[in-house]
């Protein structure tokens, strides 16, 4: 192709045409691939994001948690930080047969991931109480947000022991750990949901303030419209607490909101639109 055009422009040139300057640049666009492909990688890759700054990285902490937890299994949260390599082999193997998934989502909230290029993640000094509520659905992953290990590895002893009685046949034993960790959790879920958790322990007041992501407005939704968490992060209190008892507007209210969020059409309880990102 390189040569067919360079003798075109030749006898051009020759028959005394005034085109050659137009035809040298269409043989630089026909030809610069290598440029095309690095412009759609830093796209891929968001490497040409102006959000990072001073070392940070462009890649939303509490989006990358959210990915971790419901979606790690098929490996989405290291496509989105940048790992396709290592995404697809999670993917291919479910997680790492659930163990990776695991492993991800501790080191995730022990603050020890880090994207592509090993910056540290966006806003990974912040707390988000609606966050915290939803992960104190688990009963573990709040405590390990919050800092609190040691509460985190007495949880996790609580769940092993009572599968060891139970399999000593002793099942009474077993029955009232599992009943301590129970209550514990419920506890656990009324402290978030009713902001009694006002730091972490590193004292990082944890609060809904601040600009909100599209893209965590989503996720919310997607996992948890149902239970209205897009409109209490969105700070949306009284009509959260409507769509939650209204099981979503039985399903209505979800999908309309699911389409508003998805369009950026929703914002926030002070009237401000959602970050993009």
């Amino acid at each position: 192709m390189a040569l067919l055009v360079t003798i075109l422009i030749i006898i051009l040139n020759l028959m005394g045409f005034s085109a050659m300057n137009e035809l040298e640049v269409t043989n630089k666009k026909l030809l610069d691939f290598e440029n095309e492909i690095n412009i759609l990688k830093n796209i891929f890759l968001k490497k040409n994001d102006n959000t990072k700054v001073d070392g940070s990285s462009g890649y939303s902490y509490h989006i990358t948690l959210l990915l971790a937890v419901y979606f790690g299994w098929c490996g989405l949260d290291r496509f989105y930080i940048g790992k396709v390599g290592t995404g697809i082999l999670k993917l291919i193997t479910f997680g790492g047969f659930g163990l990776w998934w695991l492993i991800d989502v501790i080191f995730i909230l022990l603050n020890k991931r880090t994207d592509v290029d090993g910056k540290n993640l966006l806003d990974s000094d912040k707390k988000e109480t609606t966050i915290l509520c939803l992960l104190s659905l688990n009963g573990i992953l709040s405590y390990l947000y919050l800092g609190f290990y040691g509460l985190a590895l007495i949880k996790v002893g609580l769940i092993i022991f009572s599968l060891i009685f139970y399999s000593f046949n002793i099942p009474f034993i077993g029955s009232f750990l599992l009943f301590i960790y129970s209550i514990w959790a419920i506890v656990d879920i009324y402290l978030a949901i009713s902001g009694r958790f006002s730091s972490d322990i590193n004292g990082v007041v944890i609060n809904n303030k601040g600009e909100k992501s599209q893209s965590i407005t989503l996720i919310l939704a997607l996992i948890g419209g149902f239970l209205a968490l897009d409109r209490f992060y969105l700070g949306y209190r009284t009509l959260g607490i409507l769509k939650l008892f209204s099981f979503g507007g039985f399903g209505l209210w979800v999908i309309v909101d699911f389409i508003l969020i998805i369009t950026n059409s929703l914002k926030d309880a002070e009237g401000k639109p959602m970050v993009q990102g």
